[in-house]
């Protein structure tokens, strides 16, 4: 039987046991991981060892992208590593891609971001400066690059967990023979298309409670902010300075089992956005 092919990839020496874990955390799943430390990638007398990642990274489904404070070996472009190259070759082919971020690096980016031209700056938490440079370059782009930060394989696992069930949950809603109470033979919900808008989206996606609405903003790189209103729920996220706010009113969802409202009770205002620029003081 088929199976989903899952590429790990990270610098190896300093996060030789996270990659383990998440080895072990894939197979268990009945999913295959590819691991190059355990004979997984066969390589040819013909090429440099790291093409024959990049042309691994066709057959797999999945990659997994795990970024710690090691810039690790360079590629045949000297601006990126290996490592750094298999993300953005996996992101070229469009699959599936979940990063991940040692916490101590995620935090110190905040620093990095306000002090670009300062390279006097002594970063403690990355060995170079491209590894923050490479941060930069996710953030920008528009799509499949939801990045989560982590200090223990097994934070790194947790989340796997819910996005996997989250993408097998979204599948199966998209499927045919799924019933649904706003069949696709009709035009998208009206809340599908404005949160489209909002999220610049190049697809539209479907949710039809809250859970769906969460892990498909989740998916996005927005986190759900503890509760501030008894009328409405929000979610955010950081980027570039800026603090991108969605809120999504409690009434969107009805009835006993909190479902999607019909499309004719729809208007705009059940989400709302807002943009904030987070200045940082420099200290003096």
């Amino acid at each position: 039987m088929p199976r989903p092919r899952v590429f790990v990839s990270s610098t190896f020496y300093d996060l030789q046991q996270v990659r383990q874990d998440v080895g072990h955390f894939v197979d268990e799943h009945g999913y295959e991981a590819v691991l190059f430390e355990e004979g997984h990638i066969a390589y040819g007398a013909a090429d440099a060892p790291a093409s024959y990642c990049y042309e691994e990274i066709e057959s797999c489904d999945i990659l997994i992208s795990i970024i710690g404070g090691r810039f690790g070996s360079s590629s045949s472009e000297r601006r990126y590593s290996v490592s750094q190259a298999e993300l953005r070759r996996a992101h070229e082919l469009g699959k599936q891609i979940h990063i991940f971020v040692l916490q101590s690096v995620h935090t110190e980016y905040e620093t990095y971001k306000v002090n670009r031209d300062n390279f006097s700056i002594v970063l403690r938490h990355a060995d170079d400066r491209r590894v923050y440079e490479f941060l930069d370059e996710l953030h920008r782009l528009d799509r499949n690059n939801a990045i989560f930060p982590f200090e223990t394989a097994q934070d790194i696992t947790l989340c796997l967990r819910q996005q996997w069930a989250g993408l097998f949950y979204r599948f199966l809603r998209g499927a045919p023979k799924q019933p649904s109470p706003h069949p696709r033979t009709e035009e998208p919900h009206p809340a599908w298309t404005y949160l489209r808008g909002i999220l610049e989206l190049p697809w539209t996606a479907a949710f039809y409670t809250w859970a769906d609405l969460a892990q498909l903003l989740n998916s996005c790189g927005y986190h759900e902010d503890p509760v501030v209103s008894a009328d409405q729920r929000e979610w955010s996220r950081y980027r570039d300075g800026v603090q991108y706010l969605i809120r999504a009113s409690t009434t969107l969802f009805t009835g006993p089992n909190e479902t999607l409202i019909p499309r004719e009770r729809w208007v705009d205002t059940l989400f709302t956005m807002d943009q904030t620029v987070i200045e940082m003081q420099k200290k003096t």
